[in-house]
């Protein structure tokens, strides 16, 4: 009820705000509001326990609680794919054999609106499933390194899976720009690191390398 209430006030916003480009001043303050109204609404609903945004950077307390629900230790081999940035499978060949082996072995195709939090999401509960999102020379990287692949990446190993760039886990990358952005899989063993890997690049860092041995 809250957060509907905020998203209305925010579309109302938006929609009577004249915006004479994407970075004038009046952008800037409907940026602002609706950071506000929706902090405001998290802390009315009493179903947050912390929250920030690119407006307030610092966690914040919401007054909720954390709520242990389910504990993941293994992501496990299945045939659920999520396909991030597809245009990239234009100009990169390799990217398009991936995906084009998706679908020959029947994977079920999941396309979700709020990727990647809600892909990582269902990875987790279902405990198996593959994430990608890959670049080419004309769809360049769209996630984040700082705040969105490195902290999902973290979600996903601790849960027992694994992540990639096509070269190495998404962890071992080295952060030189806080607007760094990188391609990435995350899923198990077998599809974000050997066949993510192997697919794009033509070798894999963890082939033959049992699950629980670091490469």
């Amino acid at each position: 009820m809250c957060m509907g209430e905020a998203l209305r006030t925010i579309a109302f916003k938006v929609r009577t705000a004249s915006c004479v480009n994407s970075f004038g001043d009046e952008q800037l303050a409907v940026d602002m509001l609706a950071d506000k109204l929706l902090s405001e609404a998290l802390q009315y609903s009493h179903v947050c326990k912390s929250a920030c945004s690119e407006e307030v950077p610092e966690l914040q307390d919401m007054g909720g609680k954390w709520q242990h629900v389910k504990e993941t230790t293994e992501i496990n081999e299945g045939k659920v794919f999520s396909p991030g940035n597809l245009r990239a499978t234009f100009d990169n060949f390799e990217y398009n054999k991936l995906i084009d082996y998706y679908v020959k072995e029947k994977y079920t195709t999941r396309f979700v609106r709020f990727w990647p939090i809600e892909d990582i999401r269902i990875i987790i509960v279902k405990e198996k499933g593959i994430f990608t999102n890959v670049t080419s020379p004309t769809a360049k990287a769209k996630l984040r390194l700082l705040f969105e692949v490195a902290p999902l990446g973290l979600l996903i190993e601790n849960a027992g899976g694994f992540s990639s760039d096509g070269y190495t886990p998404v962890l071992d990358k080295t952060i030189v720009n806080l607007d760094d952005r990188t391609q990435v899989a995350y899923g198990s063993k077998n599809e974000s690191s050997t066949r993510f890997e192997e697919t794009l690049y033509g070798t894999s860092r963890l082939k033959n390398i049992p699950i629980g041995v670091t490469a």
